[in-house]
C-alpha cells in the first residue's frame, strides 16, 4: 500500500487478507500503523482499549511496506522494499530480532507483491510483476528469505489489469488480476501449484471512480472473498466478490481514507477499518458489528500485509499509495475542513503564468506509475527553477479562491533531480483532475492557481496560474 499503497489506501496501494500472517495481526491484537519521520515508527493500536504500542523503528520515508512470514520462524517479520538506483535492483529488507536480512529481487519499474505463500510451505514468497507487451508477467521467488533459489514465471492478466493474490479453494494463494471495465468486471486466476486457470467474466460493474484497491477478506465460513475498494471523492465503496458463487455485494461507507482489512473483532470473519477525519471506524461486513476509535495523534498511516506497489526508484516515496486523510462527512469535498471560501486575492495575492524552465504542471498521469496508484488520478507538479516552498502540502485553488486540491512531495524527477508533487501523498488527499477541470470551466476564467509561497510577515502569498488540462510550463 507503498506508504500506501496507499491508497491505498493506498493504498497503490490497503488491506490484510486471510493469507496475511496472523502474528502481530492476531484477532483482537489491533491495527498496525506507521508514523513517517526520519525513520518509520511502527505502532499497534489496540482495538479494544485504543492504546498504541511502539513495535519498533524500521525503514525510511520512501520504503514500501512488505510485512510477511518471510523467515518461517512461526512469527511475522516487519519488512520494507526499497531500490538501489546504482544497480537498478529492488531491495527487500526484513527485520528479525533487531537484525536485518536483505535480499535483492526484481528491477526498478516492477510491481512488488507482498506477502503471499504460493507454494504452501508456510513461508511467504517475494513476487514481482512486470508489464510485458499486453500481458502481466509474474516472477515468484519461492522461500527467498530461507535460502530458496527456485524462481518461476507466470503470465496472468492484461497490461491494464490490477494484480492481487487470494486463496480461492483453501489450497494456498492463487495469482489474480482484476479487469475493471465500463460494462462488466473480470477476474482472472491461476493456481501456481497446479497450473489451473479460472476466469470470472461478466461480473457487475464496481461502483466508484478511483483506481481499485484489492485484498482477500475471510467470511464467517472461512471462505476467502476478493475485497475491492473504490471511492468517488465523497464516499468509499467496498465490493466483496464471491468467486465460488460469482456474486458481488457492495457496501457504501461515508467518507474516504485509509481502508484496511484484518481480523480485528471477536466476531466471525474479517473486519475492515476506515480512517477518516479524527476517528477510525472498525466494522464487520457480515453481521454489522462496529467499533469507533480515536485516531492517534500525528499523521498515522494504516498498513497491513497485502501490499502491491509500483517501484519507481525514488528514495523519498511513501508506501501505500493510496489512502489519505478524508474530509469530514458533510463538509464540501472542494475544500478541507476549517478552510472557508475566500476570494482569489485572499489566497493568491500575487499571480503569474508559469515561465519556461520554472516548473511543469500536467493533468495526465505519468507513464512510470502503475495504473492502480491513486497518484495517477490527479495533477503532477515537477519542479525546476521554482518549487512550492511547502513541498509537504501545497494547495491549489479555483479562480474564485475556493479550494480545489493539494499536492505533496513524492520523490524526485530523475531527469533533473528536482522534487515531484502529487495528490494522494502525505497530507494531500487524492483528487480527480478530470472532475476539478470540469468544475474549473464553470468558475471565473477557468484557470487554477498553485500556491508557491504562503503569506508570511512582510510578504504576500504568491501563486502560479495554470490550465486545468494538458501540460503547463516546462522543465528547461
Amino acid at each position: 500500500m507503498g506508504l500506501r499503497s496507499t491508497t491505498a489506501i493506498v493504498c497503490a496501494s490497503l488491506f490484510v487478507g486471510v493469507l496475511a500472517p496472523r502474528g502481530v495481526f492476531a484477532q483482537g491484537s489491533g491495527l498496525v500503523f506507521v508514523d513517517p519521520g526520519a525513520s518509520l515508527q511502527w505502532r499497534m493500536l489496540n482495538v479494544q482499549t485504543g492504546d498504541a504500542t511502539l513495535l519498533g523503528e524500521f525503514g525510511a520515508i520512501g520504503d514500501h511496506i512488505a510485512i510477511g512470514r518471510w523467515l518461517g520462524t512461526g512469527g511475522v517479520q516487519l519488512g520494507v522494499v526499497s531500490t538501489d538506483r546504482a544497480t537498478n535492483e529492488i531491495v527487500w529488507s526484513v527485520r528479525e530480532s533487531g537484525k536485518d536480512v536483505i535480499k535483492r529481487f526484481g528491477s526498478i519499474g516492477d510491481i512488488a507483491v507482498a506477502a503471499a505463500d504460493f507454494d504452501s510451505t508456510g513461508i511467504d514468497d517475494p513476487t514481482v510483476v512486470s508489464k510485458q507487451g499486453r500481458r502481466l508477467s509474474w516472477t515468484v521467488a519461492f522461500d527467498l528469505f530461507r535460502g530458496g533459489r527456485r524462481k518461476m514465471a507466470f503470465s496472468v492478466g492484461a497490461r491494464r489489469d490490477y494484480p492481487f493474490f487470494v486463496d480461492v479453494d483453501g489450497s494456498g494463494a492463487w495469482l489474480g488480476a482484476l479487469e475493471v471495465g465500463r460494462e462488466a468486471t473480470t477476474v482472472r486466476l491461476l493456481n501456481p501449484r497446479t497450473g489451473e486457470r479460472r476466469a470470472l467474466r461478466r461480473l457487475p460493474v464496481l461502483p466508484g471512480r478511483s483506481h481499485p484497491s484489492l485484498a482477500a477478506l475471510r467470511s464467517p465460513s472461512g471462505q476467502q472473498l476478493l475485497a475491492v475498494s473504490r471511492n468517488d471523492g465523497m464516499r468509499t465503496y467496498l465490493s466483496l466478490v464471491d468467486m465460488a458463487r460469482r456474486k458481488v455485494e457492495t457496501r457504501e461507507l461515508p467518507g474516504i481514507g485509509d481502508l484496511v482489512v484484518s481480523d480485528l473483532l471477536p466476531d466471525a470473519g474479517d473486519e475492515f477499518a476506515l480512517i477518516a477525519s479524527a476517528k477510525i471506524s472498525v466494522a464487520n461486513p457480515f453481521n454489522g458489528a462496529q467499533k469507533v476509535l480515536a485516531k492517534p495523534e500525528g499523521d498515522p498511516i494504516l498498513i497491513d500485509a497485502f501490499n502491491v506497489n509500483s517501484i519507481d526508484g525514488d528514495a523519498t516515496s511513501i508506501p501505500k499509495p493510496v489512502p489519505t486523510p478524508s474530509p469530514v462527512p458533510g463538509v464540501s469535498p472542494t475544500r478541507p475542513p476549517g478552510l472557508a471560501p475566500a476570494s482569489l486575492d485572499a489566497v493568491c495575492a500575487t499571480r503569474s503564468a508559469i515561465a519556461p524552465g520554472e516548473m511543469l504542471i500536467k493533468s495526465e498521469p505519468s507513464n512510470h506509475i502503475h495504473g492502480g496508484d491513486p497518484r495517477t488520478t490527479g495533477y503532477t507538479v515537477v519542479c525546476a527553477r521554482l518549487c512550492p516552498r511547502n513541498q509537504g502540502y501545497a494547495q491549489f485553488f479555483f479562480s474564485d479562491g475556493s479550494f480545489a486540491g493539494a499536492v505533496a512531495r513524492y520523490g524526485t524527477f530523475r531527469g533533473n533531480g528536482k522534487p515531484r508533487l502529487y495528490g494522494a501523498v502525505g497530507q494531500a488527499p487524492q483528487h480527480m483532475s478530470a472532475e476539478i477541470a470540469a468544475r474549473a470551466g464553470q468558475i471565473g476564467n477557468g484557470r487554477l492557481y498553485l500556491q508557491i509561497s504562503a503569506a508570511t510577515q512582510g510578504a504576500s502569498t504568491e501563486c502560479k496560474e495554470f490550465n486545468p488540462t494538458g501540460r503547463n510550463g516546462s522543465l528547461y
